[in-house]
């Protein structure tokens, strides 16, 4: 759908007033009548094509006898502006004009305008300036003409600057035919619906950066727009701010934060007197607490803890059972804090926002001996060369899960190794416990294996030790141990580790009696099988 926006423009003289020759009116009028119209699209934007244009005339402005028609195919239209001589190929009989009021309908490519445009006694004269120069015609008639005749199609008075011949912004068009009379860049179409001036320039704002303010947060903010060169004022809420970095097309302000939720109101104004205005939300955004880690700790025992998340502030409280814990602040993702636990059991640490919005974790603190067992989630051919590369197999899954602690294989040199090893040997240099196993599925850790050293080497478990570092579940499976039920060394141990051709001593994760650590098989050492891990 198209709207067509009507002017008839190159005229000299008036059908209803003398020539300087004192020749009847009728005589003067010619017979062709150059016309110029504006072609715009339904979004208002002008078109630039190639279209087919009729013409007729008709004596109502619905329906009506025709009075005169004729075609104009291939009519090359740019930027919206077209012209054409009305009566090229059927000539005007000035009649049209003077027996009555005329109409004109125009079809653009089959499709018909509406409403017709009314056509009285045309003036041939762009200005009245011009028309004044005639001789022997009244500058009062002309004035007269002026004001009454329909003659940029939005109606009388002629000389409302937006309308009219004036061209307000000196771009070449007149003001009837220019989508943006003041050349702000904003469409006269936008300005009339924001109740501004369309003949003058306005300033606009197109937004900030960020998009919205947040409660109990110092701003910088970045405005940006056009038609600022000019800026005389700014206010935020009501109140004058300077702004600082400022050009044609933005400045930036600084301000202490909000304590409440809202709308933050930023007006502009630029010499001409006219404004803008731009409404920035205020939001009060909790903090989201994702992680601790590590994620246990011994009571007792200092230990130094990342809080990890979202939408953290320097200025968050941080409390741990409800005790103030003072933190470094890293960023709004991240915090970090040192702190030695004193209550056994699961702990509350909560991070609140200065808007009083929270988030809360619990983070467990073990016994001050207590130890983490768990299987590895790798699974691996028992040829990984000695029981140290087992070690850090075992620290590399702890510290990707952020246990914390050191770590070590439940891993046996056979007994007549050089030197012999065994988790007897080693391990139980911390006799005291309880062995427990990381939560479940990311759960804190707490299920208890054994309450101490004695207890685990018993002959049996309290808990299958089938959880790994991660918290999953690896049930059902045979383990790498070499290991008996006391933690001494049995003969098959793969080669000590190194030997794909040999057998190897399993354990089975399922088991809670001694074949947790040793059944009555054992292992192809090319197979591929995980192997315990136990904290110092």
């Amino acid at each position: 759908m198209r709207r067509l926006l009507v002017a008839s423009t190159i005229l000299t003289l008036v059908a209803v007033i003398a020539s300087v020759s004192g020749v009847p009116a009728r005589a003067s009028v010619p017979t062709r009548v150059p016309f110029q119209g504006l072609l715009l699209d339904s979004g208002g934007a002008p078109v630039t094509a190639v279209v087919s244009l009729d013409f007729e005339l008709f004596d109502a402005l619905v329906a009506g006898a025709s009075l005169w028609s004729e075609s104009h195919p291939g009519v090359t239209v740019v930027d919206g502006v077209y012209s054409v001589d009305l009566g090229a190929t059927n000539p005007l009989d000035a009649a049209v004009f003077t027996d009555g009021a005329a109409f004109l309908e125009i079809t653009v490519d089959g499709e018909t305008l509406v409403p017709r445009q009314q056509m009285l006694a045309v003036p041939y004269a762009a200005v009245a300036d011009e028309a004044k120069r005639v001789t022997g015609v009244p500058e009062t008639a002309l004035a007269s003409l002026w004001e009454h005749v329909n003659y940029d199609g939005g109606g009388p008075p002629n000389d409302d600057p937006e309308e009219g011949t004036a061209d307000v912004d000196g771009d070449g068009i007149p003001n009837f035919l220019d989508p943006d009379n003041d050349g702000d860049l904003i469409p006269d179409i936008e300005e009339v619906a924001n109740g501004t001036p369309i003949n003058l320039v306005s300033p606009t704002i197109t937004g900030t950066t960020p998009s919205n303010l947040r409660v109990f947060e110092d701003t910088s903010l970045a405005v940006a727009g056009f038609n600022l060169g000019t800026l005389t004022s700014v206010t935020l809420d009501g109140a004058a701010i300077t702004p600082s970095n400022a050009t044609p097309t933005g400045f930036d302000l600084s301000f202490p934060f909000y304590t409440a939720t809202g709308t933050a109101t930023i007006v502009v104004t630029i010499a001409n007197g006219e404004s803008a205005t731009e409404m920035v939300p205020i939001l009060s955004i909790p903090p989201t607490l994702a992680e601790v880690i590590p994620r246990s700790g011994r009571v007792g025992i200092p230990i130094t803890i990342t809080l990890s998340g979202a939408d953290f502030r320097p200025d968050s409280v941080v409390t741990i059972e409800g005790q103030s814990a003072p933190f470094s602040f890293v960023d709004a993702t991240e915090l970090t804090l040192t702190t030695t636990p004193t209550i056994e059991g699961p702990n509350t640490i909560e991070v609140t926002n200065p808007d009083g919005t929270s988030d809360a974790l619990e983070w467990l603190v073990r016994p001050f001996s207590s130890h983490i067992l768990f299987v590895t989630s790798g699974r691996y051919a028992a040829d990984f060369g000695s029981i140290a590369a087992a070690d850090a197999l075992c620290q590399a899954e702890a510290d990707a899960a952020r246990l914390g602690g050191t770590f070590k294989a439940w891993l046996s040199r056979a007994p007549d190794s050089v030197p012999p090893y065994s988790p007897a040997a080693d391990l139980s240099s911390n006799p005291e416990g309880p062995y427990i196993q990381p939560g479940i599925f990311g759960g804190v850790p707490g299920r208890v294996i054994a309450d101490d050293w004695a207890d685990l080497t018993d002959g049996h478990v309290d808990e299958p030790v089938e959880v790994t570092a991660e918290g999953w579940l690896r049930s059902s499976s045979f383990t790498w141990t070499g290991t008996l039920a006391d933690g001494t060394a049995w003969t098959n141990t793969c080669g000590d580790w190194t030997d794909t051709s040999a057998r190897g001593a399993v354990g089975y994760t399922g088991g809670s009696g001694a074949n947790w650590t040793v059944t009555n098989g054992a292992g192809y050492c090319d197979d591929l099988k995980g192997f315990y891990c136990l904290e110092q």
